[in-house]
């Protein structure tokens, strides 16, 4: 600084701006507000504060994993439009999908994954009967139908699955199985129906 008392006279070597410090002023106004976009703009699934923080920062600094369990029957043409649907979300070559490689939903939602680009992930049942033999991009250690549905469920951020009926069974479907079981440990999860009627099921923990 230049001149005598009472006189501020900045030099230009005074005057210089730091590059870095432009960035940080720009980060600490654009970052808050990015921030709280994303967590009042999380899907409605993501119920309260810190639900909707770890949803947008996964979203952002992580690929998702989404596992699907779904009906050996197959999917109606409602409920894979809505499978379709909820894949969209999702970033094409970043996030994975993670099915169970039997006949019937598994196969369909695996070949709607490929359509969207994901990145496959097959946890194949060890009995051969059922299993769909998908050629995923990876695929893990055969197991029994209920070890790797728990693995599925364990892996995943949101589950999907595509249902047989319109109502809960409690015995004899593994696909409601795999639901009780996201719901045990509070996994996000879309209950997909018969009619394509989706339900977010997060809230009901």
């Amino acid at each position: 600084m230049l001149g005598g008392p009472g006189r501020q006279v900045y030099s230009s070597q005074s005057l210089r701006v730091n590059p870095l410090d432009v960035f940080l002023d720009i980060i600490s106004i654009i970052f808050p507000s990015l921030l709280l976009w994303g967590i009042y703009s999380a899907p409605p699934d993501a119920v309260d504060f810190s639900s909707r923080l770890a949803f947008y920062l996964t979203e952002i600094f992580f690929p998702m994993i989404i596992g699907f369990t779904g009906t050996r029957l197959g999917m109606t043409p409602p409920q894979r439009i809505a499978v379709r649907e909820l894949l969209e979300q999702f970033k094409t070559g970043d996030d994975e999908f993670h099915h169970g490689d039997c006949v019937g939903a598994d196969s369909q939602a695996h070949d709607l994954a490929e359509e969207k680009n994901l990145f496959t992930v097959s946890h194949p049942p060890r009995n051969p009967r059922l299993r769909a033999f998908k050629s995923a991009n990876l695929t893990l250690e055969e197991k029994s139908y209920h070890d790797r549905n728990c693995d599925i469920v364990k892996t995943c951020d949101l589950l999907i699955a595509a249902v047989d009926g319109m109502m809960e069974v409690v015995r004899g479907s593994g696909t409601w199985s795999t639901i009780r079981e996201a719901r045990r440990l509070h996994k996000r999860r879309h209950v997909v129906y018969p009619d394509g009627s989706v339900v977010d099921e997060a809230s009901r923990r």
